[in-house]
């Protein structure tokens, strides 16, 4: 299944995710957004990423809820169409 992101550039930026069935109290919370057009060719790694963030605090971790948040000069990137990865790790990298 796609999840679409769309936002403008330059925008500030508020991204709800929920871990269904998760406790996401101290697990750190990976986002990374690549250019779609180097995604075959790249491998798709993380060092081809626009945007790299990494968070601890979430809304409400119990229920798994948390949400990124991007500024403006996060989202400042040349137009065009991205893909993206978010991924979370306890403290033992898991």
């Amino acid at each position: 299944m796609a999840n679409i992101l769309q936002f403008y550039r330059g925008d500030t930026v508020a991204i709800p995710f929920t871990l269904t069935g998760l406790d996401s109290t101290g697990l750190t919370a990976y986002f990374t957004a690549k250019p779609a057009s180097g995604v075959a060719a790249s491998g798709n790694t993380d060092a081809n990423a626009v945007i790299a963030v990494q968070w601890t605090a979430h809304t409400n971790p119990t229920q798994g809820q948390t949400v990124l948040n991007l500024t403006p000069s996060q989202t400042t990137v040349t137009p065009g169409l991205y893909v993206y990865d978010f991924q979370t790790k306890d403290g033992a990298g898991v």
